[in-house]
């Protein structure tokens, strides 16, 4: 009887733990994806002609993402661009069509997307002539840029990249995609 009872014991804690932990885990992801409100940032150019582009991105606990979108910001600013850097969310117009280039970006949880950059995206009436996409995370894997991608209507996307965390030269080829993005 007293195996029993200590069986019972040790399932029981085993359970709580577990809860525990999906509970937390449910915590963290509600706040890594949940909307951050305004933090626009713009980038401006010399040119008061200059072409704009708008770089909104789901910033990562880890600030992986927040690095990867002010380096693709500086790349295309110092190509004359004037960059406006923001968060997705209901602050954002759902009319993008005065940028040249709309550049999103997500920290991907589970291999998913940052649901406050989907549903920002999936309000969108009109985008810019053209749209890039990114997401950061740890695997080489990129199911949520297709996911994203399909979120895009009436523009085509001319650029999906993924950005992995293990890689050391993340930010400097985050900039040399801005670079690139503002020659083509």
């Amino acid at each position: 009887m007293k195996f029993v009872k200590k069986f019972f014991k040790i399932v029981l804690i085993a359970f709580l733990a577990m809860l525990v932990a999906m509970g937390g885990l449910v915590l963290f992801m509600n706040s890594a994806n949940g909307d951050k409100g305004d933090n626009k940032t713009v980038l401006a150019s010399v040119d008061e002609n200059a072409p704009k582009a708008l770089v909104v991105y789901q910033p990562s606990i880890s600030k992986n993402s927040d690095k990867v979108a002010k380096a693709i910001a500086q790349g295309l600013n110092e190509k004359g661009y004037e960059v406006t850097l923001n968060y997705p969310g209901k602050h954002l117009d759902t009319s993008l069509s005065e940028y040249d280039l709309v550049v999103f970006g997500s920290v991907v949880y589970a291999g998913q997307p940052a649901k406050a950059l989907a549903d920002y995206m999936a309000t969108v009436k009109a985008y810019a002539p053209r749209v890039a996409l990114f997401s950061v995370g740890g695997l080489d894997q990129s199911p949520e840029l297709d996911a994203l991608e399909k979120l895009v209507v009436g523009s085509s996307v001319e650029s999906k990249t993924k950005f992995t965390t293990k890689n050391q030269d993340m930010v400097k080829e985050a900039k040399a995609l801005g670079l690139s993005l503002a020659s083509r």
